[in-house]
């Protein structure tokens, strides 16, 4: 997403998007009534709303929510308990700190990048001797209250 002037911006959804909903569409129209979708299309549009969220793919494929949700966070809501329905947070694939000045010899403090599986991404640039907890806004922006 993209911020201007207190709005925001989502960015176009990749190629990726426009094979499977041709995928789907072509199925569509020459499926059987009652048919259910085979799951090779529910698979690729999963893996879709893992990375780009469920609620623009489900738009972009007219696929009903609730279904690719329990196929993007992994199996059937009536074989699972109503307690896990959830799926367990997911830890951030990227995390770097780097200690090397910013410009030359300017004390800079390290930078701590985070980035969420659904693309989330947050810069933490602490200056030297900062009193900031980084762990607290990690946590925050992970959405697990510490």
């Amino acid at each position: 997403m993209e911020a201007f002037m207190g709005r925001t911006k989502q960015l176009p959804l990749p190629a990726e998007v426009d094979e499977t909903r041709a995928r789907l569409e072509a199925w569509r129209r020459l499926r059987k009534s009652g048919e259910p979708m085979p799951e090779e299309l529910w698979s690729e549009a999963a893996g879709l709303a893992r990375r780009l969220g469920v609620n623009r793919v489900c738009r972009a494929l007219g696929l009903n929510h609730s279904t690719l949700k329990e196929h993007a966070v992994g199996g059937e809501v009536a074989a699972r308990p109503a307690q896990q329905l959830r799926p367990e947070p997911v830890r951030p694939t990227f995390v770097e700190l780097d200690r090397k000045p910013a410009f030359g010899e300017l004390s800079a403090g390290p930078v701590l990048e985070v980035t969420r599986p659904e693309g989330g991404r947050m810069v933490l640039r602490l200056p030297v001797g900062s009193v900031v907890d980084p762990c607290g806004l990690v946590a925050t922006f992970l959405g697990r209250v510490q």
